[in-house]
């Protein structure tokens, strides 16, 4: 790796990094336990800049055999350097296809065997700080169990397109038990910049438990709004199906 930085032009960098296979694993600095491991065969990333500010760069993971992720990035440094770095042009696209989505339940524990094909292909424009999408991103044939609750959720489907613009549309679905569940909706920027998704939840006799104490099934007609940590959550659920059955505790041993 080269560096070479002044504080009036963009820096001169030529990097390149390879790691083999291995695991990459985030640590909670609280309890020093591995909250997420993804096992992967290989990572490149490369990092190179030119004299008049341009940059291009390029991330490349390998989870498994015909299973790659691939991020490139273009912009050009020299617009702005160095008070307005956000205002720097864009240029990248991000691809993956991934047939095995088993490393979910390494983020999500309650969810296992989560089988299914992820495909994407976005490319982006604009600026760091207003950019453009354009492309799709696509998981199909979806199935996963949630033993906790007794749940195995099927025909899990779900799609994100843009057409050049600052918003990805989303419509996806998917069974449990005899019902559905369907949504639609966006993922955009707000006016302070942040993300925000916007979500439309619709469906009839979804299973939510099957366990042998309760078996509940919702027919829910909901409109979210999920901005950074804050969540919000309107409509109604109607509950066509709840049966409960409290443990027995008739053996349990008094106090004398």
């Amino acid at each position: 790796a080269n560096l070479l930085a002044t504080p009036q032009r963009p820096p001169r960098v030529r990097a390149d990094l390879n790691v083999g296979p291995g695991q990459f694993v985030l640590v909670n600095p609280d309890t020093g336990d591995a909250d997420f491991s993804l096992a992967h065969q290989g990572a490149d990333m490369r990092i190179r800049t030119s004299v008049a500010g341009a940059l291009e760069s390029e991330l490349t993971l390998t989870l498994g055999e015909g299973e790659v992720i691939v991020l490139a990035l273009q912009s050009s440094l020299a617009r702005g350097w160095p008070k307005a770095p956000m205002r720097h042009p864009l240029k990248g696209r991000l691809t993956a296809s991934l047939g095995e989505l088993g490393f979910v339940s390494s983020i999500i524990p309650d969810v296992q065997n989560f089988n299914g094909s992820l495909d994407v292909d976005v490319q982006l424009a604009g600026t760091l700080n207003s950019p453009r999408l354009s492309g799709y991103a696509r998981l199909d044939e979806g199935r996963l169990d949630i033993p906790r609750m007794g749940l195995n959720l099927t025909a899990i489907h779900l799609a994100a397109s843009g057409h050049n613009s600052k918003k990805m549309v989303l419509d996806g679905g998917a069974r449990s038990g005899p019902g559905e569940l369907v949504l639609s909706g966006q993922l955009a920027p707000t006016e302070t910049g942040i993300w925000g998704l916007e979500l439309s939840i619709s469906g009839k006799e979804f299973e939510v438990a099957r366990i042998p104490e309760a078996r509940v099934l919702i027919s829910p007609d909901l409109k979210a709004s999920i901005i950074g940590r804050e969540i919000r959550l309107e409509g109604e659920i109607d509950i066509p199906t709840a049966r409960l059955e409290p443990p027995d505790i008739s053996l349990a041993v008094r106090p004398s």
